[in-house]
């Protein structure tokens, strides 16, 4: 959930936001799940004309399991997000609104990803390579390249899965 909320004059946003290590921008989510975050979670600011860059109103957090990925957390912070933005009006209703000034020191931005960037390198220690599968799924997919024998290259796609799954 990423949009904007706008009462009376004043303005706020909610945005899918890595709490533990202030990574924001296009792509947070995908980001945080490969580089192996535990933690996401949402953060309602108010608005200021750099990009999530406004005092904080409101924020909750959701943990990232070993074998979660970009489309699991991402279905999980929006149905987080309408809940979070009652409860930030509510409380800005009733005067029980606490405003909080970003550590921009912490703060860490998340590139638009691209497709190239699902390419997996297998020289990689084994948990980068694990996490980097399960932040670009579903978007932009990982993938290698296999060449057999005597053949043209094989683009094969990766997905995250658990051990025993069985699906193809």
């Amino acid at each position: 959930f990423a949009g904007q909320l706008f009462v009376g004059r004043r303005q706020a946003q909610c945005r899918n936001r890595a709490q533990a290590v202030g990574v924001s921008g296009a792509k947070g989510i995908h980001r945080s799940v490969a580089n192996g975050d535990h933690a996401t979670g949402i953060t309602i600011m108010k608005m200021e004309d750099g990009l999530d860059t406004g005092p904080i109103l409101l924020q909750q957090a959701l943990g990232i399991a070993w074998d979660d990925f970009t489309g699991k957390i991402h279905d999980e912070l929006a149905a987080m997000g309408g809940p979070l933005v009652m409860e930030t009006l509510l409380r800005y209703r009733d005067g029980r609104l606490s405003i909080i000034p970003q550590d921009d020191s912490i703060a860490t931005y998340a590139e638009k990803l691209s497709k190239e960037e699902g390419l997996i390198d297998w020289n990689l220690p084994v948990e980068d390579v694990h996490n980097k599968i399960r932040g670009m799924y579903p978007w932009p997919g990982a993938y290698y390249f296999w060449t057999p024998e005597g053949k043209e290259p094989l683009r094969l796609v990766l997905r995250p899965g658990k051990p025993g799954d069985e699906e193809v």
